[in-house]
Order: C-alpha cells, then structure tokens, then sequence
C-alpha cells in the first residue's frame, strides 16, 4: 500500500536591495577616487565587456586599451558604456554608469593631467576618450528579506 505524501519546500531567502540615486556631483567625485571599470561596447560577435584603467579628464573619460585588446577597434565613434562598481561595506555598494562617444586620442595623448600619477610615453596600448553625455548612480544597500509565506 502506497501512501501519497505532500511535500513542501519552503523558498530561498530574497535578498532585500534599497537604493539611493547619487547626484551627478557625487558620480563625478567617485569616478575620480577610482581607477578601473569596465568598459561596455559592441563588436562583431556581440556585446563585449572588459576591464581597464582610467582617469577623469574635466568631463571625459580616458581609458587605457591593452595592445592586444580589439575594444579600441570597435569602440572608435561608437557610443559605449562604463561602469564602476566600488564595494563601501559588507553589505553595500556604490555604482556609477556613463555612456557616451569613444574616440582613439592620437600617440601624443596625456594620460593623466593630475599630480597622482601618470602614462610613460613608452609604454604600449591606446588611450580611448570617452566623452560624456550621460552620467548616473546609486548606493545600494542588501540585506535579506523574510520568506515569503
């Protein structure tokens, strides 16, 4: 004799998420305190994402491209994405996005204009200038939710 037995499975914990919008003066002023992001652009086999250096530059972006790397291939005057993503806690984090148009700076190109560090000029890769046009961020903060009942 076989008895029917019902069983019950009680969902994973949902991680709760609360977020607060930064002002564009607060995505500027992380962008400034951080050096890599990553670099979101379109090539001929889809959406490519990698990370890599950069400084602030006034309201651009300069980003430094390996030489092996084909992201300034296909990013020069195209619109791209960049992000930076800084853990501030345990259990929060700060994220900041820019879009905006790419374009190859030329081999005199200045990496970093400020006293903080600073470019060889002997040293291999491309820069890419990203100009920007659209800046945006959030503070998020995670904790775990009860269980739904």
């Amino acid at each position: 004799m076989t008895q029917d037995v019902e069983q019950t499975t009680t969902p994973p914990a949902r991680p709760a998420v609360e977020t607060r919008a930064l002002s564009v003066q607060e995505c500027w002023s992380h962008l400034r305190q951080q050096t890599r992001g990553r670099l979101t652009y379109l090539s001929g086999r889809g959406p490519r994402h990698v990370v890599l250096s950069y400084v602030v530059r006034d309201d651009e972006l300069v980003v430094e491209v390996p030489p092996y790397n084909e992201a300034a291939q296909y990013a020069r005057g195209r619109r791209v994405t960049f992000d930076v993503i800084t853990r501030t806690g345990e259990r929060s984090a700060r994220r900041v996005d820019v879009a905006g148009l790419a374009r190859v700076l030329g081999p005199g190109a200045v990496w970093d204009t400020g006293p903080a560090g600073h470019r060889p000029p002997d040293r291999p890769g491309r820069l890419v200038g990203l100009a920007v046009d659209e800046v945006c961020g959030r503070l998020e903060q995670v904790g775990v939710a009860d269980r739904p009942r």
